[in-house]
């Protein structure tokens, strides 16, 4: 988490428009780390006291499927607003 989150925050600048060569590679990268936190996320979450916990599951699982979505459709705006207001957040919470 202490390399993904800046590795996202500078991604996302770069998809807000200082887009560079090899942009879309670093995004894929990224995203190779958000899953396997994911991953790993979704492993421990049956043990979750869903009603002493932090996290919205529901709301998590809904941000993963726009990422999802955003990235199959190449929207690189779509992408960094969800990067920045959805899933750092959710990282923020995991540290």
């Amino acid at each position: 988490l202490n390399n993904l989150i800046p590795g996202i925050n500078n991604v996302v600048a770069e998809l807000n428009g200082d887009m560079k060569e090899d942009t879309w590679e670093y995004l894929r990268m990224i995203l190779d780390g958000f899953n396997w936190v994911v991953e790993a996320f979704n492993g421990i979450v049956n043990y979750i006291d869903p009603e002493h916990t932090k996290f919205d599951i529901a709301q998590i699982d809904a941000s993963v499927l726009k990422l999802s979505d955003a990235y199959k459709a190449r929207k690189a705006e779509d992408i960094a607003v969800i990067l920045r207001d959805e899933i750092i957040p959710f990282l923020a919470k995991l540290q």
